[in-house]
């Protein structure tokens, strides 16, 4: 009879596909090495976030040359505020830029009181939208700790994220 024996990747293997938990969160902590915050004028590698401790993650995806974005940007800065001094262990808004350069992104961030961090500017056009992406900016997206879309767009192509605020409230109170 064969022994059976189990390779760190086997196990490794086994627990992604029984924990979709799991292979979110190795994503998630990935992407921790990707953040950035404003500081002062200048973007610097965000430091103590754990995104893969958060219950909820949304991406917000916008950019300074995009008015409706700028409309939208200051409402979502006090949001997170709020939020962040009610709910901050369960929750992390990131933002995604789809300016042209990381001085426009930081520029940007600025403007709109972005306390909020942001995934690091890879290049023109190296920010996608990835499977949760719309069809438009600005555009917010809320993923559980599982990676599940739990605010987005749905069965649309597109929701104006000023419309997901009060449901994002709901769901972190």
């Amino acid at each position: 009879m064969k022994s059976f024996k189990l390779s760190l990747i086997n196990v490794a293997c086994i627990l992604l596909l029984f924990t979709p938990g799991l292979a979110f969160a190795l994503e998630l902590e990935k992407l921790n090495s990707d953040l950035v915050q404003l500081d002062g004028k200048k973007l610097e590698k965000a430091k103590d976030i754990d995104l893969a401790s958060k219950k909820y993650v949304a991406f917000y995806y916008s950019a300074h040359w995009c008015p409706p974005c700028r409309a939208f940007t200051p409402e979502l800065s006090k949001f997170y505020d709020k939020m962040q001094k009610k709910h901050g262990d369960d929750f992390e808004l990131v933002f995604v830029s789809s300016d042209q350069s990381a001085a426009a992104m930081a520029e940007y961030m600025e403007w709109g009181d972005m306390e909020f961090p942001a995934l690091a500017f890879k290049g023109k056009g190296a920010q996608m939208m990835g499977p949760f992406g719309a069809r438009g900016i600005p555009y917010l997206v809320v993923l559980d700790q599982n990676g599940k879309e739990v605010l987005g767009k749905g069965k649309e192509d597109w929701v104006h994220p000023g419309k997901l605020l009060p449901e994002l409230k709901d769901l972190l109170e």
